[in-house]
C-alpha cells in the first residue's frame, strides 16, 4: 500500500525507473538474446533477405515500445529505394533503434567491438553490419571497399560521420573522410539524415534508457539526396563540408524550433 503523504509525483518517478530498469535489465536482453539466436538460425538456414529485415524490425519496434518511444519522421520523401548511404548526426545509442525502425532495409556500420559479444556479434555479421575498426583506417577502408558492390546492387547503408556519439555542446563533431570516400567510390547516393531527441532518451554514460518520463519522441528528418555520380575523390573534401553544412543547419532550425 501506497503512503498517502508520498507525493504523486515522486510514486510516478519511481515506477518510470522502474519500468526502464526491468526493460533494461530483463526484456530487452531477453528479446535480444532471443531474436540474435533467430537471426543466426535463419541465415544459416533459410538466408532470406526480407525475413532478416522482418526480424530487425521486431528488435527496434520493440525497444521503441518497451521504452515508449515514437518515432517521427520528416522528410520521408528523401528516402531513396535504391542503394543509398545515409550520414547520421550521432549523440545516443537510440539512434539506431529510432533510425532502423524508419528504415528497415539498412545496414549500419558498427565499431567492431561489438561483434564480440557472444551470439549477437554472429547475428549483426550475418546480417550484414559493416564491422568499423575505429582505430584502424586501414581496416575500414578494405570493410568500406567490399562492400561497394553490395551498394551498387541496391543495399542500404548508415554510417556516423562524427566516428562516435557527441557529447559536447557542439550540434555536430567534425566528420570523418571515410563515409565520404565510400559514397563516392560507389556512386551512390549519400542522404543526409539528423535526429532530434535521442540523447533525452538515452544519454552516453547511462546504462538505463528513459528514466525521466514515461513517454520521448525522436525526430528523425532526412534530407535531400545529394548524387555522388559524377564525383571523384578530389571531391570528398568539398562533398564533406557540403553535408556538415547541410546538417548544421538542420539542426540549428530544429532546435530553435523546440526551444
Amino acid at each position: 500500500m501506497v503512503p498517502l503523504d508520498v507525493e504523486p509525483a515522486k510514486i510516478e518517478r519511481v515506477l518510470i525507473y522502474l519500468r526502464s530498469w526491468l526493460g533494461a535489465m530483463v526484456l530487452f536482453p531477453l528479446a535480444t538474446g532471443f531474436l540474435s539466436a533467430l537471426m543466426v538460425l535463419h541465415s544459416l538456414l533459410w538466408g532470406n533477405r526480407r525475413v532478416s529485415d522482418w526480424i530487425i524490425h521486431q528488435w527496434v519496434s520493440f525497444t521503441c515500445w518497451l521504452f515508449g518511444v515514437q518515432i517521427v519522421v520528416e522528410g520521408a520523401a528523401n528516402i531513396p529505394t535504391q542503394g543509398c548511404v545515409y550520414l547520421f548526426s550521432h549523440r545516443s545509442f537510440f539512434d539506431i533503434f529510432a533510425l532502423q525502425f524508419a528504415v528497415p532495409r539498412l545496414r549500419f556500420g558498427s565499431k567492431i567491438e561489438l561483434f564480440s559479444i557472444p551470439v549477437f556479434g554472429v547475428a549483426m555479421k550475418r546480417a550484414g553490419v559493416l564491422p568499423i575498426a575505429r582505430q584502424r583506417m586501414t581496416e575500414v577502408i578494405r570493410v568500406y571497399e567490399e562492400a561497394q558492390p553490395r551498394l551498387r546492387a541496391g543495399d542500404q547503408f548508415a554510417l556516423a560521420p562524427e566516428g562516435k556519439r557527441n557529447t559536447t555542446s557542439h550540434r555536430l563533431l567534425d566528420f570523418k573522410m571515410g563515409p565520404f570516400m565510400f559514397t563516392i567510390g560507389a556512386k551512390a547516393l549519400l542522404v543526409p539524415v539528423v535526429i532530434w531527441g535521442a540523447d533525452e532518451v538515452w544519454p552516453k554514460g547511462t546504462f538505463i534508457p528513459q528514466q525521466k518520463r514515461w513517454r520521448s519522441k525522436i525526430i528523425l528528418r532526412f534530407l535531400s539526396p545529394i548524387p555522388t555520380a559524377g564525383k571523384s575523390q578530389s571531391d570528398k573534401e568539398t562533398l564533406q563540408e557540403q553535408v556538415f553544412k547541410l546538417m548544421d543547419d538542420s539542426l540549428r532550425e530544429m532546435e530553435v524550433r523546440q526551444r
